[in-house]
């Protein structure tokens, strides 16, 4: 937890079982990044892992009628996309993980934006702008992906390192893309995708 940066900044907003250092894991980038601390022997240009794993977030800052039910879930399974790569190709794959987040988008017919900061893009959902006559109100959907790239912070915590060739090991970047929040999709489907008599037109895909 400390190598990924959830801990000491972020524990708050973690469940720890009785044992104090014991925690449980807010995201797939925790146990993913640890199997390969103080490693210094990865050669490969990426690598990339998908891990599906339950997550548990306990979001102590969150407050409010949208901390409850499938926008704000504690306990839920994700899939998540995560690429260790040298430092010089990170910000393509940041593209890249991006892309992926928007072709499932797209797919379902689902309007989205995107967001950025310095290495992070997220993706959030828009909310329908009409409101139908069986009272189903649209809500400001929240992020439904986010998209980092981390560069050599996670893998200078864990020593994870690459060797080039005459030259010293140096530190991976890291490139990590949530897959979409499955609670929040189903709402934007039933939010998006609700006829005038009230049922329901799943998406082709």
């Amino acid at each position: 937890m400390t190598g990924t940066g959830q801990l000491p900044k972020f524990e708050m907003e973690l469940f720890r079982i009785a044992d104090p250092e014991f925690y449980l894991i807010p995201t797939a980038e925790v146990p993913v990044t640890n199997i390969h601390r103080m490693r210094s022997s990865m050669r490969r240009t990426c690598r990339c892992i998908t891990p599906h794993t339950p997550l548990f977030q306990a979001g102590s800052r969150s407050y409010g009628k949208d901390t409850r039910g499938l926008i704000r879930q504690h306990q839920f399974n994700k899939v998540e996309l995560v690429k260790f790569v040298k430092p010089e190709g990170s910000y393509d794959e940041l593209e890249t993980l991006t892309g992926d987040a928007e072709a499932i988008l797209q797919a379902l017919g689902l309007p989205y934006r995107l967001s950025h900061s310095a290495r992070e893009i997220w993706v959030s959902l828009l909310p329908r702008r009409t409101i139908s006559r069986f009272g189903f109100r649209p809500t400001a959907l929240p992020e439904i992906s986010s998209c980092s790239n981390f560069e050599d912070f996670q893998a200078r915590r864990a020593n994870i390192r690459f060797k080039r060739e005459g030259k010293k090991g140096r530190s991976l970047a890291y490139a990590e893309r949530v897959g979409l929040a499955i609670g929040r999709t189903v709402v934007a489907i039933l939010e998006n995708c609700q006829q005038k008599d009230g049922s329901v037109t799943i998406p082709e895909h």
